[in-house]
């Protein structure tokens, strides 16, 4: 047991690693291979109850340790996001261990289903960074899957991986007879086929392109003014001489007092480039961070508030959840600030408002700008919009509908920068996520109960 014990630590460790690792792209995270590595050893070392449970706590304590060592968090955010993860890692392997007992492959579809629901309702019910909270959100494996059923989706398809993977490891002492592994071969290989061809459906049509420009940073902020800075007008003639047809700036980068003498700034600016703008900015006056949308005509058409405020370090009005959208070359243009893009609530309703291109105006910080970047690019998946993310003190992006990233910044690399490319924005027809929202997980939840009774 004390095997078992260890070897959980590391694996947890593993997966706090391979969160905080940089990416750049979809994909390529190891967590899965981790969690069946898990489930293999409760499946071979832990003979009862209370031995899962100690499994699943120290796999817990590994991954959430590890995160919060290198993050230094505040103590009572730390003290949350432990017991949270030690509580749902103990109820899964818990759980796991008697669902292990159900025939394959009910027991691997059973597993996924306990998983899904559960880390859903942590990220649901304690919503510091909501699915950026989810362990599974450096490597989801189907996009298309992701548009269905969202962010849960992932997890249960990233859950299945880790089942079928569990059960090519022997439970030690016994002999599996061959037709089990050409079963498991089998379906291993039918669930890959079915994720792949949901991706290739998915892909199929000739999309809109839309060319985009970002301007991030790393270490600037601009006080209270009237007038637009020199960095800006430089990015706007810049992007304008690219071709491009929209540029976003980073969130509240700008502090104003007088809402109305920048409001004329940021049109006289949009009109001389013939450029729609996304300005991120705070107000100081209502005490409010905001978007303003600017038309290439020079009019301001929308203004979105930031609505999920990060806890104990933002301390200002939020909004109200209410969508901004504008059109720029025929293709509707929404916005989120930072942490919004963290909860799938309002980015949801983008995508039911049939938004082909959402503007994420970020100012991140050094310690968690991969965790942030690496969720950010769910909300592309959920509602199949393109993502435009122009930060300071983080990461910029620029990601196609289908979350390939066409042009990446780490702006404490790059200093500085201006993105541009020709983005594929979404068709404007809502997924299938965007319009039911979160059944998938109450569905897993349902179907998790039945098989916990129903198990030996």
């Amino acid at each position: 047991m004390i095997f078992a014990g260890v070897l959980a630590v590391v694996l947890g460790i593993s997966v706090g690693y391979d969160r905080l690792r940089p990416r750049t792209k979809q994909g390529g995270g190891s967590e899965f291979v981790s969690v069946a590595l898990l489930l293999a050893i409760v499946r071979s070392l832990a003979h009862s109850p209370s031995q899962a449970a100690l499994i699943g706590a120290l796999f817990g304590l590994g991954y959430a340790g590890w995160m919060l060592s290198k993050l230094l968090l505040p103590i009572p955010v730390s003290a949350a996001l432990l017991l949270s993860q030690l509580l749902v890692w103990t109820v899964f392997i818990l759980g796991s261990w008697r669902l292990l007992g159900l025939p394959f492959p009910l027991n691997v579809a059973a597993i996924a289903c306990l998983g899904t629901s559960l880390f859903w309702l942590e990220w649901t019910l304690l919503p510091l960074w909501g699915t950026a909270q989810n362990f599974a959100c450096s490597s989801p494996k189907s996009p298309a899957f992701i548009s269905l059923f969202g962010t849960a989706g992932g997890v249960w398809a990233t859950l299945c991986y880790s089942g079928l993977y569990a059960h090519v490891i022997p439970p030690l002492g016994q002999s599996v007879p061959t037709s089990f592994f050409i079963q498991l071969l089998l379906w291993g290989a039918g669930f890959f086929v079915l994720l792949r061809a949901l991706d290739a459906l998915a892909a199929i049509g000739k999309p809109q392109t839309l060319r985009v420009a970002t301007l991030g940073w790393a270490g600037t902020q601009f006080d209270a003014l009237s007038h637009l800075p020199n960095e800006y007008q430089s990015a706007a003639r810049q992007a304008s001489e690219n071709g491009a047809r929209l540029l976003v700036t980073p969130e509240a980068a700008i502090h104003v007092q007088d809402r109305a003498h920048f409001r004329v700034a940021i049109c006289t600016l949009a009109q001389r480039y013939n450029l729609a703008l996304a300005i991120g900015y705070f107000d100081h006056k209502q005490n409010r961070n905001c978007i303003d949308l600017v038309t290439a005509q020079g009019e301001v058409v929308g203004r979105y508030v930031k609505t999920h405020l990060v806890p104990v370090f933002e301390r200002y009005t939020r909004g109200n959840g209410e969508i901004a959208l504008m059109e720029v070359d025929g293709i509707k243009v929404g916005g989120l600030i930072c942490q919004d893009d963290n909860f799938p609530d309002v980015a949801r309703k983008y995508g039911k408002a049939g938004t082909q291109l959402l503007v994420v105006p970020t100012n991140d910080w050094k310690k968690i700008k991969d965790i942030h970047f690496a969720n950010h690019l769910w909300r592309a998946l959920e509602c199949r919009y393109a993502l435009a993310r122009a930060a300071s003190e983080g990461i910029s992006a620029l990601t196609s509908a289908d979350g390939k990233v066409e042009k990446f910044s780490d702006h404490f690399k790059d200093g500085t920068k201006l993105l541009i490319a020709d983005l594929r924005v979404g068709s404007g027809r809502p997924t299938l996520y965007a319009q039911s929202g979160d059944i998938f997980p109450i569905v897993c939840a349902v179907a998790a109960l039945c098989g916990l009774f129903g198990a030996r």
